[in-house]
């Protein structure tokens, strides 16, 4: 699963262990405060991944995001 937006990884806290979780966030803050790995720094408009790479995607709590960047 692909967490975009992970920030310091709320969502993988909540996961069981069983879930294999990738993490995206363009905070280098964010994802050094974030103990979950893998993670990638990343825009979410142009993540680095091949389509297909990951059956499901979150994309919680970044909605802004996209709405305030231009």
């Amino acid at each position: 699963m692909l967490d975009v937006g992970r920030g310091e990884g709320r969502l993988a806290s909540m996961l069981s262990d069983d879930v294999t979780l990738v993490g995206v966030d363009l905070s280098p803050a964010q994802l050094a405060a974030n103990p979950a790995r893998p993670v990638a720094l990343a825009d979410m408009r142009a993540l680095p991944f091949r389509e297909g790479t990951f059956a499901e995607a979150t994309f919680l709590w970044c909605l802004y995001t996209l709405m305030t960047r231009r």
